[in-house]
This record gives structure tokens, C-alpha cells and sequence, in this order.
């Protein structure tokens, strides 16, 4: 299957256009170090999906790594959120989508893992 195709990948891509449209009113003394990081960390996550489909031998460890960019994410938005820079609404929006992402990426992991165990 395509990596485009992978619900996962459409959950990464969707949480990445949910960060831009919820951050948009970060003040820029902040937005390098809150934002940009956020959306690098969105689009790696997206990359290291892709990456998990075409190579399977190496999928653990592209999963891995798309978990960890999704944590740094989370990260962010929670200091976000306290420090009252990001609305409610957006705030609760982007962590649906982490929370489906998560869910998709952890059980991926889990089922290579137990496929490689077979093995």
C-alpha cells in the first residue's frame, strides 16, 4: 500500500494541518521554540511513517521515532496550553488527533513487534 494511503500517515497529516491552524496567534518571541519545532516534529512524523511502509526490515525503528517526534509534540502543546497561547478549542482538537496518532503508531509497533517475534 502507498504510505499516502495509510490511515496513520492521513492522521499525521491532519494533526499537522490542526497544529498550524490552532497556533497561529503565538506571539513570535515564542513560536521558534514552541511552533516551528512542532510542525518539524509533525512533518518527521509523517516522514518516518512513510519511511515504516516501504522498509520493513527497519519499521520498528521508524515507528519509534515517529512516537518520539509525537511526544515532543505533546509536550509542547501542554506548555502551550498552561502558558494560555493556544485556545481550547484548538488545544482539545490537537490532542484528538495525537490521541488517534498514538493509538495507530503504538499498535503498528505492537504488531511488527509480535510479527518479528514469530520470526
Amino acid at each position: 500500500m502507498e504510505y499516502y494511503k495509510l490511515p496513520a500517515y492521513n492522521k499525521a497529516r491532519e494533526l499537522t494541518e490542526q497544529i498550524t491552524r490552532s497556533t497561529q496567534k503565538v506571539p513570535r518571541d515564542i513560536r521558534f521554540s514552541y511552533v516551528t519545532k512542532m510542525q518539524t516534529a509533525s512533518m518527521g512524523i509523517m516522514e518516518h511513517i512513510a519511511f515504516a511502509n516501504e522498509n520493513p526490515e527497519e519499521r520498528v525503528a521508524y515507528l519509534d521515532k515517529a512516537i518520539q517526534d509525537l511526544h515532543t509534540i505533546m509536550i509542547r502543546v501542554r506548555i502551550l496550553k498552561d502558558l494560555k497561547y493556544l485556545p481550547t478549542k484548538g488545544y482539545s482538537a490537537i490532542i484528538r488527533k495525537e490521541e488517534e496518532l498514538v493509538r495507530q503508531l503504538t499498535g503498528w509497533l505492537n504488531k511488527t513487534t509480535e510479527s518479528n517475534n514469530k520470526h
